[in-house]
Formats: structure tokens, C-alpha cells, sequence
């Protein structure tokens, strides 16, 4: 944690409070320097005492304002560093943008030295414009030939104003309809709703588009899925939309996934793991019901989805294999393939079943190399 960075956010740089909470949240998860920043979304909010939803409003804009930077991995389709913590979840890994905070930091001094320049009385005075009276003039006395007379045509008909002397800006709106038209800056802080009507709204005045050109921007990750990566994912769901088989996902299954795809980022995971998971631990009941991507859909967005029992919420609670029943199940009855020993096969952090027991695997040198076995190579399984 780095305390110093700590400070500077909370005591000299001006921010809204909400996202204030949540920059401090991320900072208090990395080292000194501000590097190696990789918590989970609901540690986030449990630190910051926010909604999910609002850590993830406030880290786009962190991230869109470099506040927060991604650390790169050229390894990932992305480009962006990520976290894994098992059973397929992840985190992206951050470090703080000084240079943005250094910036943020050296506004807010100003601010506020403007700020007391103010309040010492060195108020800037009024910019003086060089407006004419007018020419209209109404005398002591009018008599009923000067009010006919072209001198005084304003007096006559209200209509018609002088306006010599008077600078008037030429690079002004000239309508009213133009002034509509102005685009508002969007409010990063704005209701969920509020968001979500201007989002609409805006989709109805662009003209749609072949959903084979779209792209989908997640909302947690913020990575840009294209229709062929999208096709992808669910080839790897159902096998049925495999390239081998030519079966192509109509535009509704293409639109309905991608709001799946969404609602799994949130949760920092991949629907094809959820959907490996539901195939091994739930009843063929309910794993029949997955079997289309409506199916899968209303198992994950529908209206009526239980957030602490729904299908994303048991695949998270799933842990560790080694504490499962239905994991276990796997290596029962399943020796070693040496075969001078007779020892069990293990389960690995990820599910897979080893080949050989523990101890085989410690004396084997293919083993030494590959990272999935170092729990057991260095002895705690």
C-alpha cells in the first residue's frame, strides 16, 4: 500500500467523492510504488463501500483518463495484463498514471490559489464594452414632426434597433435549432438509467449496421469483441457452431450471446467455462436446458436470475476441485500410469487429472518445467 499516493488522492487532488473512494480502494491493493494493482472487482467495493456497478462506472473513467494504466502483455488478444485466481477468474493488472495524478494534482493547487486570490479581493473587474446609448433620442419637448422625422424611426416602430457602436459576435449560433444541436459532454457519474436512455437513444438515430461488421465493447475488461471472436466463443459453448460443421449463428443467438459474453465479463469469467462447469455439476435436467443459446441466456440474464443462486453465482462459489465432491469423483479408482507404483492420481487447481501420483510426478523431469504442477513440486499438495 502505498500511503504517499494514498495522501495526495485524498488530500490535494479534486475529484467527485464516489470516485475518489474507488481510486483510494485500488491503490490500497498494490505496492508502494503504485504497481502491481490487480484486486478483484467486489474487493473493490467491499473497500470503497460501493455498488459493483459504480466500481465499474468509475474504473472506465479512471482508465479513459489515465488515472489508471493497464500493464501490458503482448500474450493476451488484448494487450492487457490479467490476474488469474482459479477456476477461470481474473483481474486486470494496473499501476497508477503519475503523470495524470501529477497533472490532476498541480490543477487543484491552481484552483485553489485562484481561489484565494478571490477571497483577498483581487476580484477581475468586468470587461468594458464599448455599447452606444442609442441613437434614438427623445427630447425635452417632442413635437409631432420630430417623431416622424428618420431620426427617431426606433421610437416609431419598436422593431428597429440601432446598433451602431454596439460589438456584436459574429460566431454565435444563428438559429435556435442549432443551439440544440450542440453535443453536452457525457456525465461519467450519471444513473444507470440515465445512461442507458441516452445509450438508446443514440442507437436509434445511427443507422443500423450488418452484424457482421458490429463490435461489442465489454463492460469490466473493455476489450472490443468482433463478430468473428464472438462466432468463436460460441463454437467453443456448442459444437454445433463449430467452422467444421458451417452452421453460422443467426443475428438474434449472435445478439443474445453477446449480452451473455457481457454479464460474464462482469464476473470476470468466460461463458465456455461456466458452460463446462454446469455440464459436470449440475443435474442433465438443467444442463439440458443450456443447450441453446436462448437457454443459456435466460440461465444468465433473465429477469428472474437469482444473483446469490444463479447459474454465474454457483460457478463462482464452486472454489477449489480439491474441496468439491462431484471433482473428486474424477480420480476415484485412478492409479498411477506407473506401473510400479500404486498410489492415486491428484487434482490440479484447474480441474485436470494427473497422469502420475504426487510422488512420480516430483521424480519425473517433464514435470519440472511446467508451471501447473508447482504446488506439487514444491510440496503443498
Amino acid at each position: 500500500m502505498s500511503f504517499k499516493i494514498i495522501n495526495i488522492i485524498k488530500r490535494k487532488t479534486k475529484m467527485p467523492r464516489g470516485v475518489k473512494r474507488v481510486f483510494e480502494a485500488y491503490v490500497s491493493f498494490g505496492n508502494a510504488n503504485g504497481t502491481s494493482i490487480r484486486p478483484s472487482k467486489e474487493s473493490v467495493a467491499a473497500a470503497a463501500d460501493v455498488g459493483r456497478e459504480t466500481v465499474w462506472r468509475h474504473t472506465k473513467w479512471l482508465v479513459d483518463n489515465g488515472l489508471l494504466v493497464h500493464v501490458s502483455d503482448p500474450d493476451q488478444p488484448d494487450g492487457k495484463a490479467r490476474h488469474y485466481y482459479g477456476n477461470g477468474h481474473y483481474s486486470f493488472v494496473y499501476h497508477v498514471g503519475l503523470e495524470a495524478l501529477a497533472t490532476l494534482q498541480n490543477a487543484t493547487l491552481l484552483s485553489k490559489k485562484q481561489r484565494s486570490k478571490m477571497q483577498r479581493g483581487q476580484r477581475s473587474k468586468m470587461q468594458q464594452t464599448n455599447v452606444a446609448k442609442c441613437h434614438a433620442t427623445i427630447p425635452s419637448n417632442p413635437t409631432l414632426a420630430s417623431l416622424r422625422s428618420g431620426l427617431n424611426q426606433t421610437l416609431l416602430d419598436p422593431s428597429v434597433v440601432s446598433t451602431t457602436g454596439i460589438d456584436l459576435p459574429t460566431d454565435q449560433y444563428s438559429t435556435q435549432a442549432e443551439l440544440e444541436e450542440e453535443a453536452t459532454p457525457p456525465n461519467p457519474w450519471a444513473d444507470d438509467e440515465e445512461l442507458g436512455g441516452s445509450q438508446a437513444k443514440k442507437e436509434q438515430q445511427q443507422p443500423q449496421q450488418p452484424i457482421q461488421n458490429r463490435t461489442w465493447e465489454m463492460p469490466y475488461s473493455l476489450a472490443v469483441i468482433t463478430y468473428a471472436q464472438m462466432w468463436s466463443r460460441m463454437a467453443q459453448c456448442w459444437s454445433a457452431f463449430a467452422p467444421s460443421t458451417g452452421t453460422r449463428p443467426s443475428d438474434e443467438e449472435v445478439s443474445l450471446f453477446s449480452e451473455v459474453m457481457a454479464k460474464c465479463d462482469e464476473n470476470t469469467c468466460y461463458p465456455d467455462d461456466v458452460m463446462d462447469w454446469a455440464k459436470t455439476h449440475m443435474p442433465p435436467k438443467l444442463v439440458g436446458g443450456l443447450r441453446s443459446v436462448k437457454g443459456l441466456h435466460n440461465a444468465v440474464c433473465g429477469e428472474k436470475v437469482s444473483t446469490t443462486n444463479g447459474l454465474i453465482a454457483q460457478f463462482k462459489d464452486h472454489g477449489s476441485p480439491k474441496n468439491c465432491p462431484i471433482c473428486q469423483k474424477k480420480v476415484q479408482g485412478v492409479r498411477c500410469a506407473n506401473g510400479n507404483c500404486q498410489s492415486w492420481v491428484t487434482l490440479l487447481e484447474d480441474g485436470t487429472v494427473t497422469e502420475h501420483c504426487p510422488g512420480c510426478i516430483r521424480k519425473l523431469p517433464q514435470y519440472r518445467t511446467s508451471p501447473q504442477y508447482r504446488m506439487i513440486l514444491t510440496g503443498d499438495i
